[in-house]
């Protein structure tokens, strides 16, 4: 598997994230089953080794809307 180097942009994207399941007591595998994003590729993005794939789906099931994702990640 091939990383991007580490972006800012999407370490703080994979942060705020990660913020978002805390709060709302999900673990990785939850916000995977709910957003069908494979556990390694949330464990990637929160790390901000790797951009968002299925950002629209990961809000979703975060009960956010992307923009939220994004603001908080400024």
């Amino acid at each position: 598997m091939t990383f991007r180097r580490n972006v800012p942009r999407d370490r703080a994207i994979g942060a705020e994230i990660r913020r978002l399941r805390l709060l709302a007591g999900m673990t990785v595998a939850e916000l995977s089953r709910r957003s069908g994003t494979a556990n390694h590729t949330l464990w990637d993005v929160e790390g901000g080794r790797k951009t968002a794939p299925r950002l629209g789906d990961i809000a979703e099931a975060l009960g956010v809307a992307v923009e939220k994702i994004c603001a908080g990640a400024r």
